[in-house]
């Protein structure tokens, strides 16, 4: 005997009626990435203020060597005083320097250079006593 063969049976329909997504489902789905945006708002604003300690704390080193090195270069040692104005050259050269620090430090060389230029004797390779040599241009 033969195994009788069927027909299969037509499809059932299914209509799905849907009136939406509610509100909150949609609000809700995106918390996710809420809490994604926020872990990089803080890592950024972290970041940044470490930045900026790491900053001042450099800036606080930077016055301390320049501190020692003003009180080096004001010393009556002649060494000492050639370190201390070549560590306030190096300083002034630093990133760290802005336009205030190098402003004063302009001040503390112009205490040192008449005489480191004028040499022994007030007289030195300018062929002046102390005072500065002036040329207008064209001269």
């Amino acid at each position: 005997m033969l195994p009788s063969v069927t027909t299969p049976p037509d499809p059932v329909r299914v209509d799905i009626v849907s009136n939406g997504t509610p509100w909150w489902e949609v609000v809700s789905s995106f918390g996710p990435l809420a809490i994604l945006l926020t872990a990089v708002i803080t890592g950024v604003i972290a970041w940044r203020n470490v930045r900026d300690r790491r900053e001042a704390d450099q800036r606080s080193q930077w016055w301390a060597r320049a501190e020692w090195a003003l009180d080096a270069a004001m010393s009556e040692d002649p060494s000492r005083q050639e370190i201390g104005l070549g560590v306030l050259d190096s300083l002034a050269a630093s990133d760290l320097a802005g336009p205030e620090e190098v402003a004063i430090l302009e001040v503390a060389w112009a205490r040192f250079l008449p005489s480191e230029v004028d040499g022994v004797d007030g007289v030195g390779e300018n062929g002046a006593a102390g005072e500065p040599i002036v040329e207008e241009a064209g001269q």
